[in-house]
């Protein structure tokens, strides 16, 4: 029997919408291995064990959700770009950019795809669930295992970024080390994290997003400026090839691989649209302006200081004393700390799930009928449910914030974990989800091409990167 339209969970549409799901993939959703009745049931289960995204979904604009993910892209690694092109010379660091977008957007298209093929059968919301939906329970455990701690991660690298910039600013007149600052950045983090909803979520980083372009341009002018002081300024080599050792490369190549690390979010991101089909629109939008952005943030600089001694990461610390330098850090630090949000809020659901009927247990006891106790919904603005979400929000913030205090090669740890799990989040699961659940097998796809490139692209940078970083480790540096 013809199909005339499909059923979505945001609403019903034509069938002129048919295009989004071809002829092979109704056939691989129809033998999938997740019923529609088997998908109730671990709904169900779900809500009992406190994952309330089933029934709390927004429905965001196309708009507001590029807004979000650009802020979810570009975060703080705009802040590396100037030293990646330092490393890397002019062709490489463009062209590490070029293939990074790209294979952004190769992945949010692979994930796209699976989620509007799974939409009748199943909820996929989240990378840990998407991967119990294609193989199982076991699968859902790994992803949790690596989803969870990179988020951790991110959090506290826009954490560690933040209190450098306080750090900056005062150091000339006050004598208060590294450590004070980075437990202030932790202060105002669990401050803004406290906005828990998707829409105002995407309201903060529309702003966040103004606060990181002006300081970029203030930067700009800055350094044009200082570079003329070429006793205390000089002005180091700008090459098309970079001359640094392979380990450094691979490093630096590898900072910018983290920068494009969003699709670690993109189910729960989708799971918030008011019309999913738009995602890619959004997706392709957010992408090419954060690519705008990173090539030319990293190029002018370079461009204007080249290989310098004396440009740090972030370059923003490089600037000298002034007026101008101040005002960018501020901007930085309002940006950094606007742009925690989204990692975060991801984090602290995970965390709150895990932890709060464990708790309540404690307190309270057993339930009657020996469930677990429920987790205050985000959608619940009670004092008590606001209580529960400061709990977990501001303990994860001071765990992330005491790692790094204890940490001090931090961007060495960051570039270490990037390499084991941010190439498989970006390029190696949406491969592998994508053959899982289009067998290759029953029958080959021009998608599978894409699917194979991507596991073999990520699988080789985990590698490099990995190389690259514990060569790093073992030299000091």
């Amino acid at each position: 029997m013809e199909m005339t339209t499909l059923e979505m969970e945001d609403g019903a549409v034509t069938a002129l919408d048919e295009k989004y799901l071809n002829e092979d993939e109704r056939e691989c959703t129809q033998s999938s291995s997740i019923s529609s009745k088997e998908a109730t049931v671990d709904k169900e289960k779900d809500l009992e064990n406190g994952d309330d995204s089933h029934d709390t979904n927004e429905k965001l604009g196309w708009i507001l959700i590029a807004f979000l993910l650009v802020c979810d892209i570009i975060g703080s690694g705009v802040l590396s770009m100037p030293n990646a092109a330092a490393t890397l010379g002019w062709f490489p660091f463009f062209f590490v950019n070029t293939v990074c977008v790209i294979i952004a957007c190769c992945s949010g298209y692979l994930l796209w795809k699976l989620r509007q093929a799974l939409r009748q059968t199943a909820d996929v919301h989240s990378y840990p669930q998407a991967m119990k939906v294609i193989f199982g329970d076991k699968a859902r455990m790994y992803a949790n295992a690596n989803v969870y701690p990179v988020l951790f991660l991110y959090v506290a690298a826009f954490c560690y970024t933040q209190g450098s910039s306080w750090y900056e600013i005062f150091k000339e007149e006050s004598s208060l080390p590294l450590n004070f600052w980075l437990l202030v950045a932790g202060l105002v983090s669990i401050l803004v994290i406290q906005y828990r909803s998707f829409e105002q979520m995407a309201l903060v980083s529309t702003i966040s997003l103004v606060f990181i372009m002006i300081p970029i341009f203030i930067s700009f002018a800055v350094i044009a400026e200082q570079v003329t002081d070429t006793v205390n300024y000089p002005v180091g080599p700008r090459v098309l090839f970079g001359s640094s050792p392979f380990d450094e490369s691979v490093v630096a190549a590898m900072d910018i691989v983290y920068s494009y690390g969003g699709a670690v979010v993109f189910f729960e991101i989708m799971s918030n649209m008011l019309e999913v089909k738009h995602f890619m629109r959004a997706l392709v939008v957010s992408q090419g302006s954060s690519y705008v952005v990173y090539c030319m943030t990293g190029g002018v600089v370079y461009g204007l200081a080249g290989d310098a001694v004396w440009l740090v990461s972030p370059y923003i610390g490089s600037l000298k004393p002034g007026s101008g330098k101040t005002v960018a850090e501020v901007m930085v630090i309002i940006h950094v700390a606007l742009g925690v949000i989204v990692f975060a809020n991801v984090l602290i659901q995970g965390v709150q799930k895990w932890l709060e009927p464990f708790v309540k247990r404690l307190i309270h006891g057993k339930l009657e009928d020996g469930k677990r106790h429920p987790v205050a919904r985000l959608t619940d603005s009670s004092w008590t449910a606001r209580g529960w979400w400061f709990l977990w929000s501001s303990s994860t913030v001071l765990l992330a914030t005491l790692l790094n205090i204890v940490i001090p090669s931090f961007q060495v740890l960051l570039g270490l974990i990037a390499s084991l799990i941010s190439s498989q989040t970006t390029m190696i699961w949406p491969g592998v989800l994508d053959l899982g659940h289009n067998s290759i097998r029953k029958k080959f796809r021009k998608q599978h091409i894409l699917a194979i490139t991507l596991i073999v692209l990520g699988s080789a940078i985990l590698v490099l990167g990995l190389y690259g970083n514990v060569t790093n480790i073992i030299k000091g540096d």
